[in-house]
């Protein structure tokens, strides 16, 4: 069934809006994932969008093939949409993917974003201290 383009249809997305796993993963990030999936794009919770389409399996190959760490800074776009995920992941307590190499709780600061990041974080431990 195809719906018309609308409100409706803009609020509920589903892994066929998508066309690769990077902009479905983006999406759930976004939208909260992995702590939240209202749009139901984390069958199995394991905090991968879509696995279940055709470039989905590509996607899960790729992140067993890294071990357990599974994500890096190229999987993002943006020092934010990293950011997220790495705090959503226990960052700063625990950086199970390495996303901040040099341990000030600042994740892949070399994505656009990521200079200002830490521009701001001096400049506030300047101010306190």
């Amino acid at each position: 069934m195809l719906l018309a383009a609308g409100a409706s249809h803009a609020q509920d997305r589903n892994c066929a809006d998508f066309r690769s796993h990077a902009e479905a993963q983006d999406f759930f990030l976004s939208q909260g994932g992995p702590q939240r999936d209202p749009h139901g794009l984390d069958g199995d919770g394991d905090g991968q969008a879509c696995e279940a389409t055709g470039w989905g399996a590509t996607a899960r190959a790729a992140r067993s093939s890294r071990g357990t760490a599974g994500r890096n800074c190229s999987d993002f776009r943006t020092h934010a949409q990293a950011q997220r995920f790495y705090t959503a992941e226990g960052g700063p307590a625990r950086d199970p993917h390495r996303l901040d190499r040099d341990r000030d709780g600042l994740a892949c600061e070399g994505l656009p974003g990521g200079r200002a990041a830490q521009a701001a974080r001096r400049q506030a431990r300047a101010l306190s201290g």
